[in-house]
């Protein structure tokens, strides 16, 4: 499982591998992203058990970072996510 960041002034992508989809793996995966690149203002997110929970949403609050979760079932809504998704996909495939 991967968690897919991507900064949305410059673009770049960054992936961390995480063990499961838990809250306490993706608030690990966001620290070690803020420890390279700082914090960020705002982030975008499905709407996944690991972003809704309470301890996820008590550490953006605690950071200031604003949280804003797409559309249920309307992946479009994130279509920078979705796009650069696609692109990974099709590079690891066309490496194997």
């Amino acid at each position: 499982m991967y968690l897919v960041i991507i900064d949305a002034y410059s673009k770049w992508i960054d992936i961390k591998e995480m063990c499961d989809i838990s809250s306490e793996s993706a608030i690990r995966a966001l620290k070690e992203y803020i420890s390279i690149w700082g914090l960020p203002h705002q982030i975008v997110t499905d709407n996944g058990p690991a972003f809704a929970s309470e301890q996820f949403q008590e550490f953006l609050l605690h950071n200031a970072i604003k949280h804003t979760k797409i559309v249920p079932y309307h992946p479009a809504s994130n279509e920078m996510a979705e796009n650069a998704v696609r692109t990974l996909k099709k590079k690891i495939l066309s490496i194997a």
